[in-house]
């Protein structure tokens, strides 16, 4: 799977990611890379924001962000999960 090869040949400290997606929904990709990078903060997107908290798996250094979203929204978001290390 490409998502996964890619989490092996690159060193990732935060991970940007749609909840839902083709091959591999979000939740299932953070957990391959917490397994890899222990500790790694972790941004979801979803347009279905009320399915977010009840899918949330256990992920405590992670935040959501509903889509549609501007770049501020972005760029705020992923200030808030740094400052939450």
């Amino acid at each position: 799977m490409l998502s996964v090869l890619l989490l092996q040949e690159h060193h990732i400290d935060i991970l940007v990611t749609d909840v839902v997606m083709k091959n591999m929904d979000g939740f299932t990709l953070a957990h391959a890379l917490e397994e890899r990078r222990p500790g790694v903060l972790v941004l979801f997107l979803s347009g279905q924001p009320a399915n977010f908290e009840a899918q949330r798996h256990g992920y405590p250094r992670c935040a959501f962000l509903g889509k549609p979203f501007q770049k501020s929204d972005l760029m705020d978001a992923i200030g808030d999960l740094l400052q939450g290390q």
